[in-house]
């Protein structure tokens, strides 16, 4: 299976605490801004991210305000209760840089990251496979 991987730049307007979900799985959601010009006008759109596990950590270096380059998947979940389906779409970072410096701050995890996939290539994005707990409420 390959994983398609993308890359946004925008500016941090929130980065909430870490959320302990379950035993086995944390998460920690931010949002960035990006703004763009059409014909003209401007359009702000406000991109809500996550990370997981020990990609959580990956915004401590970093603060509201900052310019940031994000490398993500989007991950998709197709959840069963009670009979009805619901899905859901996150992004999941992988990596963030500061846009301006172009510095990864979070670097000793990265590296693991790359040697595990031998390749720097964005098109070749890790990803992680959650297992829910079925006696939770939510599918992660």
């Amino acid at each position: 299976m390959s994983s398609l991987a993308f890359e946004i730049t925008g500016k941090i307007l929130k980065i909430s605490p870490v959320q302990q979900v379950n035993d086995t799985f944390k998460k920690r959601e931010f949002v960035i801004e990006r703004v763009e010009d059409i014909n003209g006008r401007t359009f702000s759109n406000y991109i809500k991210f996550q990370t997981t596990q020990e990609k959580t950590s990956y915004l401590e270096n970093y603060k509201i305000g900052q310019e940031v380059k994000i490398s993500f998947n989007i991950r998709g979940t197709k959840w069963n209760k009670n009979g009805e389906e619901v899905y859901f779409t996150n992004l999941e970072a992988w990596r963030i840089t500061d846009a301006v410096t172009n510095n990864t701050q979070n670097q000793p995890v990265q590296e693991n990251i790359q040697s595990v996939n031998h390749s720097n290539s964005p098109s070749e994005a890790p990803t992680e496979d959650y297992k829910t707990n079925e006696s939770d409420d939510l599918p992660f």
